[in-house]
């Protein structure tokens, strides 16, 4: 939580440098503190890299800057978010910087243009093709909140956008590797078809603060138990990622049992979900061990393709 005194703008620039580096520095880590799951994206990036190079790293800084990249990019794109879904917030209980009542939008909008700013040159510093990935991830974010195009209230399309940055957050652990791969295309479909899991579960425990909102979301539009079945779809389809890669690629068979593995294990979780689908302690856990198989896909792969000699 933001544990700050709330005054006004002008006040905390009275105060000593010493005490204004320090008020900084509070914010700072309350910020990164309301948006501990952003991780997520970071994981991905890092996953595809590591599918790609299989687990080889010449340059340990390339990894290092992939990561806080990946990692600052989707912060700014939550707080910037949050900055646009105060009311919905509110509604659902959700406690965000802005929503706890306490937080200082002036330096909230700061950060959220610094993490923008640093991550975008932490890509280019990568390589040209990086940076452009992170540029196209930064243009999602923006027109995923801002009012004027407010993709986040349109049906599908939300979702789309969000399993868009999950792509291009793998697409930019794919080009940091140095070049294309069709192992890290395939790669990176993973995290774009994981937002179509993550995504109605979310909706599913927003839906009262959504409905007010005027929302249009899977489950209101078509239904608690539909919305499940896309995640399953989506399990399946990654699952079918597996099977292609093994298929065309020749990655080993250990790598899609592995994967089985995993995709067994989400189908599992959700059919325990769909049981007892209002409680949201319960979707809460769901999501944050569905976040988990993200990267225990993305390893599957990099072993599948290790023992088969592909990186």
């Amino acid at each position: 939580m933001w544990r700050l005194e709330s005054t006004a703008a002008c006040e905390y620039q009275r105060r000593p440098a010493g005490a204004t580096i320090r008020l900084w520095l509070a914010a700072l880590v309350s910020l990164i503190r309301s948006r501990t799951l952003v991780y997520a994206f970071a994981v991905s990036a890092l996953g595809v890299y590591l599918v790609v190079t299989g687990g080889k790293v010449t340059d340990i800084t390339v990894p290092i800057r992939l990561g806080i990249s990946a990692y600052l990019l989707a912060l700014a794109t939550y707080l910037y978010n949050d900055i646009t879904d105060y009311k919905t917030d509110l509604v659902n209980k959700r406690a965000t910087v802005y929503s706890l009542g306490d937080a200082r939008q002036r330096m909230t909008r700061y950060y959220t243009l610094a993490f923008f700013a640093i991550s975008t040159i932490l890509a280019f510093s990568i390589n040209y093709y990086t940076g452009i990935a992170s540029l196209g991830f930064s243009s999602l974010a923006v027109l995923y909140s801002h009012p004027r195009t407010n993709l986040k209230s349109m049906f599908v399309v939300k979702t789309a956008v969000t399993g868009a940055g999950g792509f291009l957050v793998g697409m930019m652990g794919c080009f940091s590797s140095g070049g294309f791969s069709y192992l890290g295309l395939l790669a990176s479909v993973i995290p774009f078809c994981f937002y179509f899991i993550l995504g109605p579960l979310g909706d599913i425990s927003d839906m009262k603060g959504d409905k007010e909102d005027g929302r249009r979301t899977f489950p209101i539009i078509i239904g608690v138990k539909k919305s499940l079945l896309v995640t399953v779809a989506s399990i399946f389809a990654i699952l079918s990622i597996f099977l292609i890669s093994n298929m065309i690629l020749g990655i080993s068979a250990v790598g899609v049992g592995l994967g089985i593995i995993v995709t067994g294990f989400m189908l599992s979780r959700i059919a325990s979900v769909s049981k007892k689908y209002q409680d949201k302690n319960e979707l809460r856990r769901c999501r944050r061990s569905i976040r988990y198989c993200i990267f225990a896909c993305q390893v599957s792969l990099m072993i599948g393709a290790i023992i088969a000699g592909i990186p």
